[in-house]
């Protein structure tokens, strides 16, 4: 994935979310891809490939929130978007 040009997607999974995580990879951004169903996620890093981090979470509560933020700092603490 492209450090630099990493981007967090909250939705990722369906509709809109994965029409912009399916927008940034085909433009070879890497996504962190956050939504609640590990399922869904699961096709899409499957769909997508190596361009996709999944991290499922539900971001109405702070536990989640703090879970992609997690992630994001063990990457350095850099996001594009």
């Amino acid at each position: 994935m492209n450090e630099e040009g990493t981007v967090v997607v909250s939705g990722a999974g369906t509709g809109i979310g994965k029409a912009v995580t399916d927008r940034l990879v085909a433009e070879g951004r890497g996504v962190i891809a956050v939504g609640r169903r590990r399922t869904i996620l699961q096709q899409l890093v499957s769909d997508l490939g190596g361009h996709v981090e999944m991290v499922v979470a539900d971001l109405a509560i702070e536990s989640g929130a703090q879970s992609v933020a997690d992630v994001v700092r063990a990457r350095g603490g850099r996001c594009a978007g």
